[in-house]
């Protein structure tokens, strides 16, 4: 029995297996599609959180530079 034998006998039984309820779903997908969503979120929100850090940080040297005397730099 040769690979090419095998790998179309598994692909054949795959093929058997995901088209048994045509378009119920694509367990493929539904499998993968959870992780992805979940870390896709995850980075989402992280990187929304550090946008709104380096905000604040932009309007906190905002004020420094536009501070004309010590006393109002150190109020910031």
């Amino acid at each position: 029995m040769t690979s090419e034998t095998i790998t179309n006998g598994m692909q054949s039984w795959l093929n058997q297996f995901t088209n048994a309820v045509p378009d119920r779903f694509d367990w493929t997908k539904s499998v993968s599609d959870g992780p992805f969503k979940l870390y896709g979120e995850l980075y989402k929100q992280m990187l929304a959180g550090t946008a709104r850090q380096l905000q604040i940080q932009a309007e906190y040297v905002q004020r420094l530079a536009e501070s004309s005397d010590p006393a109002e730099a150190l109020a910031a």
